[in-house]
């Protein structure tokens, strides 16, 4: 029995021992850390030279953004903006304007010519106005006659829908006061 023992010590004297894993390294994982830290510098210098363009790009755009200059031609521009509103606004009020002139009767230098050429040389004219589609004639005569003459005259022009006359008031030595009313026709220009 002591020999078989022997033996079998013997045996495990002959069989070179193992090679241990755990003590070297292999030479694919050597190769796949070298990669790695291959990768990850590269990386690393990819992301620096794009965040390096990108500040670039940010630095220019806040000089171009903060350029004082760039900031008063805005501002002109925006003050321009404004003024051609306010003017856009006043012609929409000017054509609303217009617009509700042409849809009544118009009063014109032709009106005027016509009620000069019948009114009498003694009527002198004190006031005219036009309001609302009526033109409001106030004149005053040292004759009572003229008054009643004149209204009648502008009522046969026939450029008036209604010619309205209440009479006159008065004396011979300070004059005769009154008003004639004649209303435009409506829808156009009275020829």
């Amino acid at each position: 029995m002591n020999n078989k023992l022997k033996q079998t010590v013997n045996m495990f004297r002959n069989i070179a021992p193992e090679a241990s894993s755990k003590g070297r390294p292999s030479v694919g994982a050597v190769l796949t850390i070298i990669i790695i830290i291959a990768a990850m510098v590269c990386l690393y210098g990819f992301t620096a030279t794009e965040g390096k363009k990108l500040d670039e790009q940010i630095s220019s755009l806040e000089e171009y953004v903060y350029n004082t200059d760039l900031i008063l031609q805005i501002e002109d521009v925006t003050d321009m903006q404004g003024q051609i509103e306010e003017y856009n606004q006043y012609d929409s009020v000017l054509q609303a304007a217009y617009d509700s002139l042409v849809s009544q009767s118009a009063f014109h230098g032709g009106i005027y010519d016509n009620i000069v050429q019948v009114k009498p040389e003694r009527v002198s004219f004190t006031g005219l106005s036009f309001k609302e589609n009526t033109l409001t004639i106030e004149c005053i005569t040292q004759d009572n006659l003229p008054p009643a003459d004149f209204a009648q005259a502008l009522d046969e022009l026939k450029i008036f829908d209604v010619v309205e006359y209440q009479g006159f008031s008065g004396s011979p030595a300070d004059g005769y006061v009154f008003t004639i009313a004649c209303v435009l026709q409506k829808g156009g220009e009275s020829a």
